[in-house]
């Protein structure tokens, strides 16, 4: 009698194993159990795990953020795969799938329970193994990158599948072998099942070669019917059918669900059903962390049954020496990893340990959901060609065992060269050209020169015994061996011999395999240490060939004082990783060190000089130069690895010195200096500040997108670009700027900008800053076209000194409705293109060639004399005066008129001193304004403030107001004068606090009875209504309302008593409370009086983690 899915509640029951099920009546059971548990857990189970799990760690001494401990965490399926020939007890599971191959799938209704289940069965001796039951994705648990999101599109009409994966099928070789296996294919068919999320059945390019298994493990989509709703296992079984002929068969075996995620256990048994099912070959493009006995047994049964195992390297970035994933690390699997366009490893593909071959898998085009295509990237699209390659061999070639197939398949990949210690593509990348052919091997290549040790530099002369082209590499040898290769390429010309090498070659003659690698060795012979060195005549070092990796520089080398590196001295050297100058070395000239990948310090106390290029391309992490003075053009640029810099005493920076350096954060000098173009370009920077800066020079930042601050407060001219592209900007410290260069604040972060002195901004100053709310530029005269173009968050922009508005100013300012421009006289033709303005005002303008079409109030002065512009749909109004041209274009074009003066807009409410702008708008001409404070809420009686005659103020402390207020003044010269009054503005410290609530309360408390309330909160209550309230403001209301909050609570447990353990006061206790007593305890969060009383559970005077450990066992047992 088998028992399966079955619910046994909290009992433990064994289970009958009289008789075997079959692998398929197994997988029926198991696809149900995982159906039937797939919803995720309620959030209140979620937050008891969570809390139980924080409680653990706590009292095991764990911090309650360490990621490291996944011992529970690992059991968020609440399922466990147990292997036992015996009999097991089910340790309280809820469900259960057993009766194959002594497999138990146990379920339990939490992660606890489930890893006390784990704990029991693991010390087990009659159990062979225990695992959860984890999560396996197609994606990999990194960041997701673009290359993992699917491009999708639809072909052209009549674009068939083979045209629009033409480019793959070209480059690993399947086209050139096409007609060749028509002619030689058998005539049974090759069977791949694909283990992933489905297939589309119905898709073109896959109707006739799908084979539905009819399995559906994944929770989602049909039951019993392996169609696709992911796209990944469409994707995969495209790549597949477009490089093979119709014989090939896929049968996709569905275990993902809708978002790409699939059960361990179901995976396993897929890979036991393909196997039964008859597959030659099965393809796994999914993963996860961590090594799986069930899964390593379902390949290992696989391959031992004559089925290749192809299986996706991952997308971590990862060594797979360091870290185990699994399938990728099974041994018996043939693991592929990734390349790009350019035959180099994908950035994303793991890497090392258990490759065996490498296949394209960066933007690869193929069949996708309802009938689509997508571009897709991933070693999931490589594992694929894999499979395709191993069904080609196998259309032909049917009595291999499976090691030969995979021999075959290795045996003709195109060889890739790769550092001593590397394994990122294995036997080579997948070529599939000469698969099928058996072809001579070309002749191993001749060295003039046998490995030796060498006193003079020598000239090394590659041959081949026939014709063929010679392919070598270089390798530098060092104390590690051969530590890395450089200067590979096609041989043509002798290659010269100076310091210590390995040289690698090999041969490929024209319709020949390649030949075997040939290796030969040179070591440089010297005496002493100082030998290794070569120095020219002005005391600088020319070269070095010794084999030592941390160089200690002496003072002197065969006589002559070290004055400095000589150009490109140890350029492109792949071993050196620091050097230490003598005192006496003052300069390191152009190119001294460019291209040294694994130099990661240098230093010199006597350096005041690096040159051009002079570390560029290098792997430099830190330097210390203290006296260094001049940093050349280009010195440091893309130095990946610079982390840190210290420059005390520099004077100039030059040009493009420290661009595309992404992990340098933060740079800084006090000195007087120069900075070059580009200086710091495409960099990691986050802050820069440079107190004493003169000259900034164009795109110095531009394209830092982590600057978030920037402080040059010498600064007056701001050049081209400086800040272009610094997205991340929020804020600068340049208060004595004049000029600001075209772009140089163009798409950043910078959410407002007050310039005092500036006077002119070049053409896209700030264009497309989609932050910036506010500008303020008061003594602005000109400014360049786009200024602020795209600037859709602009909502404030005061140019009170501007003359002339040039074309595109204000596009697409989509928020700006106001703008006061009263030195303008000319406004250009596209001036407000796009934009949203609703009111203008003018002083002096004379002639306007464009309106905004959203227009609703315009002040037109008596100097105005043509409008050009079109006219306005909106109903706007003009303001001006009577037998003006404003009064006679508002008659001709029946727009409403008003006489001035009128306030538009004024700051209305509170502010807080020191902390923003009070602003007000009038219409009118010639406004003068003189901002008053008042110690009484009111706009008149009030005290005029010195120097504030402005149309905006910024409350200071030191003014002691209750009140500001601002009267206005319009004159045009010929009416007398006008006056308007703002409304009153006050501050929010004299407003008093609301005190509803706490009279309430108070009111509550008088009617009670004292005598029949308990002592200890008839004094709690006594001392809560001892605090004064009387004399605070608005800004404390914070503390009435927790003041009132404490009351309430004491009121509460006077009618209804005390509810231990009701930490955050909702009359009951729960999870919330133990986790609260956990921060109290820790010392994150301080408990009021209270909370401290009702915390206490054992009653020891202290609030302790024992208090959180009784109220969970309260919520259990409830």
């Amino acid at each position: 009698m088998i028992m399966t899915s079955v619910s046994w509640g909290l009992v433990s029951y064994a289970i009958d194993t009289d008789n075997e099920v079959s692998i398929y009546d197994f997988a029926d059971d198991l696809s149900e159990l995982l159906r039937k548990y797939s919803e995720q857990p309620s959030k209140e189970e979620q937050l008891f795990d969570n809390t139980v799990i924080t409680v653990d760690k706590f009292f095991n001494g764990m911090s309650v953020s360490n990621e490291e401990d996944v011992s529970l965490l690992n059991f968020e399926t609440r399922r466990l795969i147990v292997k036992s020939e015996q009999e097991i007890d089910y340790q309280g599971a809820i469900d259960c799938v057993s009766g194959y191959n002594n497999l138990y799938i146990l379920q339990y209704d939490g992660i606890v329970a489930t890893k006390n289940a784990y704990d029991y069965y693991l010390a087990l001796e009659s159990v062979e193994y225990v695992e959860p039951d984890i999560i396996m994705t197609s994606q990999n648990d990194v960041e997701i990158m673009d290359e993992f999101i699917p491009e999708i599109f639809i072909p052209d009409d009549g674009a068939s599948a083979s045209e629009i994966m033409d480019w793959l099928s070209d480059k690993i070789g399947f086209n050139d072998i096409k007609e060749s296996i028509a002619e030689r294919m058998k005539d049974d068919y090759i069977l791949v099942a694909t283990i992933d999320s489905g297939a589309d059945t119905d898709h073109d390019l896959l109707k006739d070669r799908v084979i539905d298994s009819g399995v559906n493990f994944s929770g989602t989509g049909i039951m019993n019917s392996c169609e696709d709703d992911y796209g990944h296992g469409t994707h995969v079984a495209g790549i597949i059918a477009a490089n093979t002929l119709e014989n090939v068969k896929i049968k996709p075996y569905k275990v993902l669900n809708e978002i790409g995620n699939g059960s361990l256990s179901a995976i396993a048994a897929a890979v036991d059903m393909a196997v039964e099912d008859g597959a030659d070959i099965i393809n796994m493009s999914l993963t996860a962390k961590g090594e799986s006995a069930r899964l390593t047994e379902a390949v290992d049964n696989a391959t031992a049954n004559n089925v290749n195992v192809v299986v996706a390297a991952g997308n971590n970035k990862t060594d797979l020496d360091r870290v185990y994933y699994t399938p990728a690390c099974i041994e018996s699997a043939i693991t592929v990893s990734a390349t790009d366009k350019d035959d180099k490893l994908a950035s994303f593909s793991n890497y090392d340990g258990p490759i065996d071959i490498a296949a394209p898998g960066t933007e690869i085009k193929s069949s996708y959901l309802n009938n689509a295509y997508a571009i897709l990237s991933g070693t999931s699209m490589a594992a694929p060609q894999v499979a395709a390659g191993l069904a080609i061999i196998k259309t032909v070639f049917t009595d291999f065992s499976v090691d030969e197939y995979e021999q075959r398949l290795e045996d003709y990949t195109i060889k890739m060269f790769e550092n001593p210690g590397e394994n990122h593509f294995g036997a080579g990348l997948l070529f599939l050209k000469y698969l099928l052919d058996e072809k001579p091997t070309t002749s191993n290549p001749i060295f003039s020169v046998d490995s030796c040790t060498f006193s003079k530099n020598f000239q090394l002369e590659i041959t081949c015994p026939e014709e063929a082209t010679i392919y070598y590499g270089l390798g530098r040898i060092g104390d590690d061996d051969y530590e890395e290769w450089f200067d590979f390429g096609e041989y043509t010309q002798p290659i010269s011999i100076s310091v210590d090498t390995k040289v690698v070659a090999l041969a490929i003659a024209k319709g020949k395999n390649p030949s075997e690698f040939v290796t030969a060795s040179y070591d440089r012979a010297v005496d002493k240490e100082e030998d290794n060195y070569e120095i020219n005549t002005l005391g600088y070092i020319t070269a070095y060939y010794g084999n030592e990796t941390y160089l200690i520089v002496p003072e002197k080398i065969n006589g002559r004082i070290v004055k400095g590196i000589a150009s490109s001295a140890f350029e492109g050297d792949f071993r050196i990783k620091s050097v230490i100058l003598p005192d006496t070395a003052t300069k390191i000239n152009s190119k001294a060190f460019k291209g040294c990948t694994a130099l990661s310090f240098v230093a010199g106390n006597g350096v005041a000089e690096i040159s051009t290029s002079a570390f560029e391309g290098s792997s430099i992490e830190s330097f210390s130069f203290p006296e260094l003075k001049t940093i050349g053009n280009k010195a440091f640029l893309e130095c990946y690895q610079l982390t840190s810099m210290s420059m005390p005493k520099v004077e100039k920076i030059g040009d493009y010195a420290f661009q595309k350096t992404p992990e340098l954060s933060e740079v800084s000098s006090e000195t007087t200096l120069d900075i070059g173009a580009s200086a710091f370009a495409e960099s990691g920077v986050k802050s820069v500040s440079f107190t004493s800066a003169t000259t900034v020079s164009l795109n110095a930042f531009s394209d830092c997108e982590n600057l978030i601050s920037a402080s040059i407060p010498q600064l007056t001219e701001l050049s081209i670009g400086v800040f272009k592209n610094c997205t991340g900007l929020k804020t600068v410290d340049m208060p004595l700027l004049i000029q600001i260069g075209a772009n140089s604040f163009r798409n950043t972060g910078l959410e407002s900008y007050f310039g005092r002195y500036v006077e002119t901004i070049g053409n896209y100053a700030f264009a497309e800053s989609s932050c910036l709310a506010e500008v303020i530029l008061p003594l602005t005269k000109s400014s360049g076209t786009n200024a602020f173009a795209n600037c859709t968050d602009l909502q404030v922009a005061m140019l009170p000194s501007i003359i002339e508005l040039s074309n595109n100013s204000f596009y697409n300012c989509t928020k700006l409705k106001m703008l006061y421009l009263p030195a303008v006289k000319t406004v250009s033709r596209t001036a407000f293109l796009d934009s949203s303005i609703e009111y203008l005002r003018f002083n002096c303008v004379e002639e306007i060639k464009s309106l905004p079409e959203t227009l609703k109030g315009i002040v037109l002065p008596s100097t105005l004399t043509s409008i050009s512009a079109s006219t306005p749909e909106t109903d706007f109004i003009v303001y001006g005066y009577e037998n003006t041209y404003a009064h006679e274009y508002a008659v001709e074009n029946n727009k409403e008129f008003h006489t001035v003066p009128a306030i538009l807009y004024e700051t209305t409410g509170q502010v807080n001193p020191d902390d923003t702008y009070i602003v007000v708008y009038a219409m009118g001409f010639d406004c003068t304004y003189q901002w008053y404070k008042n110690d009484s809420i009111s706009n008149v009686g009030g005290t005029p403030i010195e120097g504030a005659n402005y149309f905006y103020y910024e409350p200071k402390a030191e003014d002691n107001a209750v009140a500001y207020y601002c009267v206005i003044t319009s004159n045009d010269g010929i009416n007398s004068n006008s006056v308007a009054t703002t409304p009153i503005i006050n501050t929010p410290e004299y407003r008093p606090v609301d005190l509803t609530e706490y009279n309430r309360v108070v009111d509550e408390i008088t009617s009670l009875d004292r005598e029949k309330i308990d002592e200890n909160l008839l004094n709690e209550l006594d001392e809560l209504l001892s605090i004064d309230v009387s004399n605070l403001t608005y800004d404390n209301q914070y503390l009435v309302d927790s003041l009132v909050e404490e009351i309430e609570y004491v009121l509460y447990e006077i009618e209804h008593g005390v509810l231990l353990g009701d930490v955050n006061h909702d009359h009951k206790i729960s999870a919330y409370d133990a986790r609260m007593i956990l921060c109290f305890a820790s010392e994150t969060v301080k408990p009021s009086k209270q909370q401290q009383r009702v915390a206490d559970m054992n009653s020891d005077g202290q609030v302790t983690a024992i208090d959180a450990r009784l109220i969970l066992s309260q919520c259990i047992e409830a």
